[in-house]
């Protein structure tokens, strides 16, 4: 087995001239180069994992997408600095891009997970992390002779956002 994780992801979807100015101009945010074109698709690539769109056959076009159904939920990407994480999510908005929990920007997933969420043309949910700590950060850690679950509340991500969701709902928990 190759220590290099991933080594593509593909993604159908319904508009492919829609999708691709979305996501080369995400991408390219972060650092992904154009990597492949053809007549039904596109991928960008970042070391050596690539990520594809392609168009979907006009057979399944009447079907959307749900995060919340069976397959995807959403796709995370490392963002760099709290600082280029904001301005992401400003160059987003102005945009137009559906922002998702934008009333807790940027903590929705909890006060130590930093992120921007939001979705793209096709309501594939994207969320963008700030990984590289800064001076002062928070972190939900908890302190010699302390587990997670004596943390408080306002310490641990937010449920509704960020769950383990096979393991909460085959235990009944969600």
């Amino acid at each position: 087995m190759s220590p290099d994780g991933i080594h593509h992801i593909e993604v159908n979807v319904l508009n492919l001239a829609r999708s691709t100015e979305f996501w080369s101009f995400l991408l390219g945010e972060l650092g992904y180069e154009p990597f492949q074109a053809w007549d039904g698709g596109r991928s960008w690539k970042r070391g050596t994992a690539y990520i594809v769109f392609v168009q979907v056959a006009q057979r399944f076009t009447s079907r959307s997408f749900h995060r919340s159904a069976v397959g995807l939920n959403h796709l995370a990407f490392h963002g760099g600095s709290r600082e280029r994480v904001d301005a992401l999510a400003e160059q987003l908005r102005r945009r137009g891009v559906p922002m998702l929990y934008d009333d807790r920007y940027p903590f929705a997933g909890g006060r130590e997970h930093y992120a921007l969420f939001c979705e793209d043309p096709d309501r594939i949910k994207v969320e963008v992390v700030a990984t590289q700590a800064s001076e002062g950060d928070f972190r939900a850690v908890p302190s010699q002779g302390e587990t997670m679950e004596d943390l408080p509340h306002e310490r641990l991500p937010d449920p509704a956002i960020h769950r383990d969701h096979g393991a909460r709902r085959a235990r009944g928990a969600v």
